[in-house]
């Protein structure tokens, strides 16, 4: 399956409504917002561009309102380490869902069936 920016923005808006309507529902908002490099990068970034929440590289020890975004949660290990360095629990975000991951993310947009995704940047 090969993805194209228009998707992509498509998700990056998705995410960005459901992460806004989660807050609503939160006594503390959102404060950070991290991403694995490389996959999570595009989507974090365009994401804080679109709710507001700010952008930090690097996982962010201590840090309760903490979104972590990624591309997709496929073997689960990338998010699962991430969430190992966060005392807390953070929210975790991605595109595309395998049920195969270790990690479940709290939000999800696609489940990954068997195709391979190439995601936009990662296009020649």
């Amino acid at each position: 399956m090969i993805l194209t920016w228009k998707q992509f923005e498509e998700a990056a808006e998705a995410i960005s409504l459901r992460l806004l309507e989660k807050q609503k529902q939160m006594e503390k908002p959102f404060q950070i917002i991290c991403a694995p490099a490389r996959g999570g990068l595009c989507l974090a970034v365009k994401v804080s561009h679109l709710t507001g929440i700010k952008y930090k590289m690097g996982s962010l020890v201590g840090i309760n309102e903490q979104v972590i975004i990624d591309d997709i949660a496929d073997t689960g290990k990338t998010l699962s380490t991430w969430r190992k360095k966060s005392k807390s629990m953070p929210y975790i975000v991605t595109w595309f869902y395998h049920r195969e991951s270790k990690i479940v993310p709290d939000f999800w947009l696609r489940e990954k069936k068997n195709d391979w995704i190439v995601f936009p940047w990662e296009k020649p």
